[in-house]
């Protein structure tokens, strides 16, 4: 089972790539007994838990070595899309290790839970009838520069972090020009009604130029960047690992208010 973006083409990619990795795979598309036994051989030399299903993490390992990653556009049964608007989420850092994963703290990397939360919240959104762009494929995300050029064209681009500080610094905030302040705002509540953490700033919102923040390159491009809470308090990540599926809802169904 793939995870996500499931259809023929995908698992055929998948068992070709794990015959390079010396399988001997019939690549017919059929995610049987022997491709999972063979996705769990790869998940257990790899130090994954192995249970056959082909989720963020096997993506992320398997694309560091030499997998090209599945196809978004060819998803068997995709939702209708209902809104005439374009969306684009984007994670602030990878998942991949010995790139650019962000801060880290209380057992969180943030580029790992970025790419968590930005896979389950534009499913929640394809789900309410959205067009969403990702700045990666399952489990992946690309350079900010990729993020950046997908902007044009939508209504509202939102990109993930995690704040990082003292270990008595808490809250949410959302930074963004003026003009998308409105916009942050509702971003920034609809996180606390997963968290029920502080709002920083204007009820949520801060300047992209407050702080240490200097003319940030997604919000100047007309993006809205979340600090989603702070992975340095454990107060903090706590909500957040006993909230995860309630914040991405929280976070949908305020992008969809916003947009």
């Amino acid at each position: 089972m793939i995870k996500k973006y499931d259809n023929l083409a995908n698992r055929r990619a998948w068992q070709t790539w794990l015959n390079g990795q010396g399988e001997r795979l019939i690549a017919d598309g059929k995610f049987g007994p022997m491709s999972i036994e063979a996705t769990k051989r790869f998940q257990a030399k790899h130090g994954l838990t192995a249970d056959g299903i082909v989720g963020e993490s096997s993506v992320s390992i398997a694309m560091q070595h030499g997998f090209a990653g599945f196809l978004q556009s060819e998803v068997l049964t995709p939702a209708p899309v209902l809104h005439n608007k374009t969306l684009l989420l984007s994670a602030g850092h990878t998942s991949i290790a010995g790139r650019d994963r962000g801060a880290a703290g209380n057992g969180l990397i943030e580029g790992v839970e970025a790419v968590k939360i930005r896979d389950r919240v534009a499913e929640l959104l394809r789900a309410k009838g959205f067009s969403v762009r990702e700045d990666g494929g399952d489990g992946i995300s690309e350079p900010l520069s990729k993020a950046l050029k997908l902007i044009p064209g939508t209504s509202l681009a939102v990109e993930l972090h995690f704040n990082a500080g003292p270990p008595t610094a808490t809250g949410i905030e959302v930074l963004s020009l003026p003009s998308r302040k409105k916009h942050a705002q509702l971003i920034a509540e609809g996180i606390n009604q997963g968290l029920s953490l502080p709002l920083r700033g204007d009820k949520g919102w801060k300047s992209d130029t407050s702080g240490q923040h200097s003319r940030l390159a997604f919000c100047r491009a007309g993006g809205v960047l979340v600090e989603l809470c702070f992975i340095s308090s454990k107060g903090d990540t706590d909500s957040y690992k006993a909230n995860f599926e309630k914040v991405c809802v929280g976070l949908a169904d305020a992008i969809e208010k916003a947009s």
